[in-house]
């Protein structure tokens, strides 16, 4: 089981930086075989040319660790709720994620690299 989730974290974490080797943030330029092989392995892949967000980054990796996030509460962060706040909160209450300014997330600010890297090598 972890092997099979370290390597979701990897394949997903190699996906999001092949089309960006430059640019300091991460965008979702995945082919289709790409998004179908990370839905195949349950994690929703975004499918969009936009940049990726702090908080999509997050749901990712959750899923592609397989980190339970049902029933998370969100107790940290003032500005996220909704579908992500469970991912989030749970990302959080492992250490794998931190806020930006003392109780925000930023979930709708672009990811960095640098922050994207961060969070997966505290997964790992």
């Amino acid at each position: 089981m972890f092997k099979s989730r370290l390597t979701a974290i990897i394949l997903l974490f190699a996906l999001l930086l092949t089309n960006v080797p430059f640019c300091n943030t991460v965008r979702a330029e995945s082919s289709g075989d790409d998004i179908a092989i990370l839905n195949a392995m349950g994690i929703s892949a975004v499918e969009s040319d936009g940049y990726i967000t702090r908080g999509d980054f997050t749901v990712l990796i959750v899923q592609a660790a397989g980190i339970e996030h049902k029933g998370v509460s969100n107790e940290l962060f003032s500005d996220i709720s909704g579908e992500q706040s469970e991912y989030i909160a749970a990302a959080s209450m492992f250490g794998y994620v931190n806020g930006m300014d003392g109780d925000k997330f930023c979930p709708d600010d672009i990811i960095s690299i640098k922050d994207a890297t961060t969070i997966a090598l505290r997964v790992l």
